[in-house]
């Protein structure tokens, strides 16, 4: 799986609970983002299931 199928992927798991997700979606959907960008995002998503430990975002992607 390529970083942008797996950040979508991601993301659509968390367009409830995480309010940047949806644009997040639309952006990488309908412009060319760079791979920078998505390793950023992967970052982000990681620092955040670390942090939420027991909450909604963990139990979607785990």
């Amino acid at each position: 799986m390529d970083k942008k199928t797996y950040v979508l992927k991601a993301l659509e798991l968390l367009k409830d609970t995480w309010d940047l997700a949806r644009a997040w979606i639309i952006i990488i959907n309908q412009m060319e983002v760079d791979e920078a960008i998505l390793d950023i995002i992967i970052k982000t998503i990681d620092t955040s299931l670390e942090q939420a430990k027991e909450s909604e975002e963990k139990k979607k992607l785990t």
